[in-house]
């Protein structure tokens, strides 16, 4: 008997651990399944402009049981309902899944007539049962499903998969994959090894771990977490031994150089546990390694293990110095004594590992007291580190999206900008704030930015007196704001001349 074809597309690039979880589950199931990863935004004009690759596309999809388009990110949902629109006459069921139509069903439904939410393996394998058999999907739980009448059916998400480990190894086997090659401008099969590697020497992402224990008014974890009734936040973990076997399976594939371990927090395991991993990774795969921490879960003894097996990059969202800022409006139950205390023991390895510390910058509740104290944290970690800014993009469906519009600082237009079109957006923006906040805002970007040059420049930026400015000229903003975009400019001329 002939296998069933199922095709996924991600329009967020290649790693996706929800399509290739879908992936491997299908295949276990017994069916085909190709995959096509377009690279976030960059693809989207290229697709578009190019009836070749839409004939590609069609050609791949052709004879599937149903299509299931992945998309995360909301600047990327241009390109899913693109290629919907561009199939829907081949009568091939499409089904749009993802975060971004897990927390925005209401929008997605009006492009898509099915829309899935939450999380994916279980609801595609009985999707494709009952389309096989000519049964009604219209009771599939966590699918929106528009009937022929019109109607939306809203079913509510089955449970969360409790045990991770009955899950196969996410699906890295190329030989079914498909990505957009620009220099040629067509889809290709991906060669032997996969970019989810970026080739050999490059790097290995996995996700040891699904849930978070944080609900941050500004993620998609807060959203998908009430979406479960408060059962997103119960993290759940894979088994460490598995873990270890899908890396083996990754080394033999494509041969990375580095992995990167993608859970929100990885030292959530306990300090047996971390031990046992440190000892199995360091012994089997002996990868250098990076993982994300939170000011609460740090300890000396997790990060000795850690240090010890090949920890060489860790990274910890800070996001505001101010406690009002972290608490009430971001929803983040840290303060900066639990931010300095995970920063004194980070700062103990020196140079054996870079420590990243990330801020979120220019929301419209933050006071001009909120960035000294910022300011003022910044100045009191610890160095060996770098800074990373991000200018607030808000996801839309997340509790601080809706906090925004109902306050009426968002119009119900909005959509959401990537990292560069959100920074030019801001510093654009200048004659919109007092002058005085417009200073502290770019001396504390500058502060940031700095960090990347070593102590000379960041030591002369904390100088208390120039916190203390009060009287900052008119054109001191505009001259200031000018410079900035023109160095994004730069930054982008360089990166398209020099991919």
């Amino acid at each position: 008997m002939k296998r069933q074809k199922i095709t996924l597309i991600s329009t967020d690039g290649f790693v996706q651990h929800g399509v290739r979880s879908i992936s491997a589950f299908l295949k276990s199931e017994g069916f085909d399944v190709n995959v096509i990863f377009f690279t976030y935004e960059k693809d989207a004009e290229e697709v578009y402009n190019s009836p070749g690759i839409l004939k590609a596309i069609r050609e791949i999809v052709k004879d599937s049981v149903f299509v299931g388009i992945s998309t995360n990110m909301q600047v990327n949902s241009p390109l899913a309902i693109w290629i919907y629109n561009h199939i829907k006459d081949m009568n091939i069921p499409v089904v749009w899944g993802g975060i971004y139509p897990t927390i925005n069903p209401d929008d997605c439904i009006k492009h898509f007539d099915i829309v899935c939410r939450g999380e994916g393996e279980y609801v595609t394998l009985e999707l494709a049962q009952k389309l096989i058999k000519g049964n009604s999907i219209d009771r599939v739980p966590n699918l929106w499903v528009r009937s022929k009448g019109g109607e939306v059916i809203r079913n509510q998400p089955r449970e969360l998969i409790a045990d991770l480990d009955i899950l196969p190894l996410p699906d890295i086997d190329s030989s079914t994959h498909y990505y957009l090659n620009k220099e040629e401008g067509v889809i290709k099969k991906i060669p032997r090894g996969d970019p989810l590697m970026s080739g050999a020497g490059g790097t290995y992402c996995l996700h040891g771990s699904r849930g978070c224990p944080f609900v941050c008014s500004y993620c998609s974890n807060k959203a998908i977490d009430t979406l479960y009734c408060g059962k997103f936040r119960r993290v759940r973990k894979r088994n460490i031994n598995l873990i270890i076997e899908e890396l083996k399976v990754a080394v033999k594939v494509a041969n990375p150089g580095f992995v990167w371990f993608s859970d929100d927090v990885f030292p959530l395991r306990s300090d047996e546990e971390l031990k046992l991993f440190c000892s199995l990774y360091k012994k089997h795969i002996n990868l250098p390694f990076m993982c994300y921490v939170s000011p609460t879960t740090v300890s000396e003894t997790k990060m000795k293990y850690l240090v010890d097996a090949g920890l060489k990059v860790v990274e910890m969202g800070v996001q505001s110095g101010s406690d009002y800022i972290n608490k009430n409006i971001y929803e983040r139950q840290q303060t900066n004594e639990d931010v300095l205390r995970s920063a004194r023991i980070l700062s103990k390895f020196g140079n054996r590992i870079t420590v990243r510390y990330q801020f979120i910058l220019f929301n419209e509740y933050e006071r001009e007291k909120d960035i000294v104290e910022t300011i003022n944290l910044i100045k009191r970690i610890p160095s060996p580190y770098f800074m990373q800014a991000f200018t607030l993009s808000l996801f839309k469906g997340s509790e601080l999206y809706n906090k925004y519009l109902k306050s009426g600082h968002l119009s119900s237009k909005y959509k959401m900008l990537t990292y560069t079109e959100a920074d030019l957006a801001f510093w654009r923006s200048v004659g919109k704030m007092s002058n005085r906040k417009h200073y502290l805002y770019m001396l504390l970007w500058v502060m940031i930015q700095s960090s990347r040059f070593g102590n000379k420049v960041s030591g002369f930026l904390k100088n208390d007196r120039l916190v203390k400015i009060r009287r900052v000229p008119t054109w001191f903003c505009y001259l200031s704001s000018f410079a900035v975009v023109l160095i994004y400019k730069a930054v982008s001329l360089k990166r398209w001349l020099i991919p």
